[in-house]
This record gives C-alpha cells, sequence and structure tokens, in this order.
C-alpha cells in the first residue's frame, strides 16, 4: 500500500495524532508486516533525531508540527482485504500510546541505534531484530490465539527482576479477550475516579459550609 494512503487511513482510525505520531504508527506498520510476511508498506524509513521518519509522510505533514493533524482525504483507498485486517490489529496497538512514548519505543530498538543518522533503517535489521521479539509471536494475526502485547518502558521496569520462564508467560488467551480486560479496566478506573472526585466535592461543600457558619 502506498503510505500517503496508509497515513490517511491511520487517521481515520485513529484519534489525536499528530506528526511525530503518525510516523511512528506507520513504521510499526511496516515492521509487524515485515514480520508477518507481508509487504504492508514498500517505502523506507529513515532514523532522524525523534525515530524512524518516512520523508514524504514528513512533508506532507510537517505544517502540523506538534500539533493534532485535522485533515482527511476520502479518495485515498482502504487497504485491500488481506492486509487491512492486520494494519487495524496493529494500529489499535499502537495507537493508544502518544507520540513520545512512541519515540522513545523506536529509540530503543536496535535498528534504530545500528543506523547512521538520516540513513535509511534496512529492511534486515528490522527482520532481524522484530521477529525475535513477544509481540512477534501476533503473526500471522489471528484474534483468537495467545495475544502478547506492546513491550513499553512500564514493561521492561515490570520485567526486571522476573526470570526468564516467567517473563515468557505475559501474555493473554486472545486478544478479543485482552481488548476486554482492557475495557473493563478503563470503565472500573472511570468509575474510581468519579467516586474520588465526588468526595472531595463533599468534603470541600462540608469545609465551606463549616466556614460560613463559623
Amino acid at each position: 500500500m502506498q503510505i500517503l494512503s496508509l497515513a490517511y487511513y491511520a487517521l481515520s482510525k485513529c484519534k489525536d495524532v499528530s506528526p511525530m505520531k503518525l510516523q511512528k504508527l506507520l513504521y510499526y506498520v511496516k515492521v509487524w508486516g515485515l514480520v508477518g510476511k507481508q509487504t504492508l508498506v514498500s517505502q523506507p524509513f529513515e532514523k532522524w533525531q525523534y525515530g524512524p521518519v518516512n520523508p514524504e509522510v514528513y512533508q506532507k505533514f510537517k505544517h502540523y508540527g506538534s500539533g493534532t493533524i485535522s485533515c482527511s482525504d476520502p479518495l485515498h483507498p482502504e487497504p485491500p482485504p488481506g492486509e487491512k485486517k492486520t494494519i487495524d490489529f496493529i494500529l489499535e496497538c499502537y495507537a493508544p500510546f502518544d507520540a513520545v512514548t512512541l519515540s522513545s519505543m523506536t529509540h530503543q530498538d536496535l535498528p534504530w541505534k545500528k543506523t547512521p543518522i538520516n540513513q535509511i533503517i534496512s529492511e534486515e535489521l528490522i527482520l532481524d531484530y522484530y521477529s525475535k521479539l513477544p509481540f512477534a509471536k501476533n503473526f500471522p494475526f489471528d484474534e483468537t490465539k495467545p495475544f502478547y502485547p506492546v513491550e513499553t518502558d512500564f514493561h521492561y521496569a515490570f520485567i526486571f527482576d522476573m526470570d526468564e520462564k516467567s517473563v515468557e508467560t505475559l501474555h493473554y488467551p486472545s486478544f478479543t479477550q485482552y481488548k476486554r480486560l482492557m475495557h473493563e479496566s478503563t470503565l472500573m478506573l472511570e468509575n474510581s475516579i468519579s467516586t474520588i472526585l465526588e468526595k472531595i466535592r463533599c468534603i470541600a461543600f462540608r469545609h465551606c459550609g463549616t466556614a460560613a457558619i463559623a
């Protein structure tokens, strides 16, 4: 798929996407497409200061700076059916992370580290490194098989004191169940925050009432 078409498709699927975040989303689509033996993105990415960058996408959206990209282009086609499922899966896994987190993640990856500045990150480096990561076990993608989540800085801190066997167990029965658990956790967090805020308002109201009587 042409990278600008993929960029517009990603923008239609994800919220609050800045140019930097868009670059990282597209990069990971390329990465995991290669691991899954699909050429989802044929155009290359270069090593720039803040992570992998495709120059064509950079020129198209650079005027947004660090702000959210607000444009869309309905003329750009959706991915072919054979690619759409995998692209949607990758975007869904990476879209929750902000641009800075995604940039930091790419800086920890060996393909970015081993590539000279402003040079193309080779597909050989990409395949050699990413195919060994737990997330690679998700490909070819099947939402009913065991799901290995994206590894972040928090993940590395969490597993620091764990033995190798324990680390290998950090997966979910399926991507479907993972999404359900994440949804339930989000609702629980939102309810907890609402309860706390309500208690704070009650305490503040009682305090103000007491002060007024005094």
